[in-house]
Formats: C-alpha cells, structure tokens, sequence
C-alpha cells in the first residue's frame, strides 16, 4: 500500500439529494472547472474528511479501522481516490493540467461571454428586458419606474442570487438608478470558487444578451500601475463566476430604462472579484503580505474613484444572509415568522455598509460571525483568525 500522499480536496460544494429513492450527496465545482456533478453515498463523508492533502492510504485505512472497527481494503480507497481525480475534485496534476488548459481557452476569447444566459435568465434580449421588467412589479417589488432619477446613489448593494428568485430584491436595488449616468461602474462580486489573490481584476467585456458591456481599460491600467502584484492573475475564475454577470445584466436593464436604447453614453465597466482568504483578516499590525495586499488595492482604487467621485457608480453583488434548509437550516426560508433575528441581519454588517464604511473600506469576507452565511465583499474585517474549516461546503438540497 502506497505511503503517498493523496492531494488534497479542491473547493467544492456538497449538496444533499434524493435521487431515486436514496439520499445521496451531490458534489459539484462552483469554478465550473469539473463539468459534471458526481453523486457519492453519504458514508464517503467518512473518506472526504481526510483529504487534506496530509493522509495517505495507509492513514486513511488505519483511521478508518479506529473509527468504524472495520478494514476497508486499500483497492476499494484507491478506487474512490481515481473516481474524485478522473472528475477533478482533487487538487491533482489531473487537474492542474485542465485548469490550465481552460485558462488558455479563456485568455484567447475576445470578451467574457454571458455564461448563465439561457439557464439562470434567458438568453433572448426581449423575453429578458420583459422579464427584467416584470420583476419591478411582482409583490414586494417597487413597481416600474415613471422616469429616469435625478440624483442616483453613489453605490448600490444588491443581491447575486438568481435572477428569477431573487426578482423584487434586484428591482429594489436597482430602482435607484434608473436612467442614471454613470461614466463608469466599479462592480464588486464574491468568487465563489476561491482564488488565491484576494482581488481578481477582468480585463475582458463582458457580453450579455443586452449588450456588451465595455471595460475600462484606462483605469484598469491605472489600477495595475499602482499595484506591485498583478491582479489579473486568475482572470479565468471570472469565467464561471455569476456574482458580477447578475448585477452587469440588471445594471443594463436599469440604465437603459427598461428599453431597447442603451444609455448614451454608455458606461465603462471594472469588474472585480473578491476572495479573501483567512489572513487577510489578521491585523496590519501582523505583516500579513496578503493583508498588505489588501490595503494597497483598495488604496489605489479608493484614490483613483475619489478624482471622479461624481461619475463613478460602485455596485455590490451581496447576499446578506442565506436561508433555509437549502443552507443548512432546519426551517424553511418561506416562513418568514421562523427566521431567527440574527440571520436577518448579521453582526458587524450595518457597520460595513455604512456610507463612512462603505465609501473607504471595501474589505471582504464571506461570513461576518459564526451565526451568519452572508456572501459578501463588504463585510468587515476580523481581528481575529477565523476557526479552520473543511474546503467542502454541505448544503442540504431541500426546499430553501
């Protein structure tokens, strides 16, 4: 039996499903890297816990045998080790390989194309402004504006759930800026997928159904110029990330007035992805190069949107809390009157986006206390190291 360590797992989601009668846990790739889903007994949580990258078969076995009293042969483990890497959930030279792969494909494409058209919204350009529209009007929504706005906000926070979901929250949103101007929109989204950087910068137009939506490249430039670090570095992860595609598609909606005239002109874009891992929270005090890091981005970019304070729109794609058993919870996200108060509004969160906060310190987290699951590039930062938790998400599948 091999003493070689078995790669670790990658970050992934695991859902909870029933598919023909079993309950079974469904693992997929929220980088989109592994095409297809793979379904796994819920015994194999026994295996996954001990792919971190430190366990071999040989410890895995012998963990196994303390913990269950049984030998489970090492074919049978190495079997569920070539199942995960043929389907690039382990951090493998398999995988690596792909990823690269991919990382070409994209850097070749002329513009970032609209990846979740025709899935999470359609990908007709009429059928979606009707859609778009019709989502002012659905209960709880603000209702069609009459006009565009006179003096639209500086940022917006709006939501990066679905589209169809999540209708009268975007219109809510992005009422305020109905037929606004903005000369250019710094969008803010949460990479989903992880990166290794904790900003990672597009330089590519984003296409969608309603257009394509051009990026500033002057003050992409300028941003890069600043920076003694290169941002652009994991520019594929925004292949598959829907965080920032949602508000550029609402964005579009909005500032064309529902309509099929784009805004004149139209704004330039800076799309931004937000991934912070855990040392990003320690304090400046602690020489954390990836705190730095931090510092010197929002620095460079706060000083760059101050010298067009009035032209220049910030958006963030937020989920502030995620609800129901779909995330875990043992009630349903449809009754409301079970919703516990402090997942409605989580620590810290008023704080980070109040204006003074909001307008110089866009620093991010993806939970801003251990009772919250807000997705968030806004959330404030720890002082404390975070508790350390596994690379797989479980997230029941029933009814949110």
């Amino acid at each position: 039996m091999s003493d070689e360590r078995i790669p670790m797992l990658r970050p992934i989601e695991v859902v909870s499903v029933t598919h023909e009668g079993q309950d079974l846990f469904l693992m997929r790739d929220p980088q989109g890297i592994a095409a297809e889903p793979l379904l796994l007994p819920p015994a194999s949580a026994l295996l996954l816990r001990f792919f971190d990258g430190q366990h071999s078969l040989r410890d895995i076995q012998a963990a196994l045998l303390e913990i269950t009293g049984q030998i489970l042969p090492s074919e049978q483990i190495r079997g569920f080790v070539d199942k995960l890497d043929r389907h690039l959930f382990l951090d493998s030279e398999r995988y690596k390989s792909r990823r690269e792969e991919m990382a070409r494909e994209y850097a070749s494409s002329p513009v970032r194309p609209a990846m979740f058209a025709g899935k999470a919204y359609s990908a007709d350009r009429a059928t979606l402004m009707e859609d778009l529209n019709q989502g002012y009007e659905t209960a709880g929504g603000p209702g069609l504006p009459a006009h565009a706005v006179s003096h639209p906000p500086a940022a917006v926070v709006a939501p990066h759930i679905d589209p169809g979901r999540g209708a009268a929250v975007y219109a809510k949103s992005y009422a305020p800026l109905w037929g606004a101007r903005p000369r250019r929109v710094v969008v803010l989204g949460v990479c989903h997928g992880g990166g290794s950087q904790p900003f990672i910068v597009s330089s590519k137009d984003f296409e969608t159904p309603l257009g394509t939506a051009r990026t500033d490249r002057e003050l992409l430039g300028r941003l890069l110029e600043g920076l003694d670090w290169n941002p652009l570095e994991e520019e594929d992860l925004h292949r598959w990330e829907h965080s920032i595609e949602f508000q550029i598609v609402h964005l579009q909606h909005a500032l064309s007035q529902g309509g099929d005239a784009a805004p004149e002109p139209e704004p330039s874009y800076l799309p931004i992805l937000c991934s912070f891992p855990w040392q990003v929270f320690l304090p400046a005090s602690a020489g954390s190069e990836l705190r730095g890091r931090v510092d010197r981005f929002l620095s460079v970019l706060g000083e760059i949107v101050r010298e067009d304070a009035g032209g220049t729109l910030v958006v963030a794609g937020v989920d502030l809390a995620h609800m129901g058993r779909r995330f875990g919870d043992s009630w349903p996200a449809y009754r409301p009157a079970t919703w516990p108060p402090y997942r409605l509004w989580p620590p810290g969160i008023a704080t980070a986006l109040s204006p003074k906060s909001f307008a110089n310190r866009t620093t991010g987290a993806s939970a801003v206390s251990p009772h919250s699951t807000a997705c968030s590039p806004l959330c404030p930062a720890s002082e404390e190291r975070p508790q350390a938790t596994s690379k797989v998400s479980t997230k029941p599948a029933e009814e949110a």
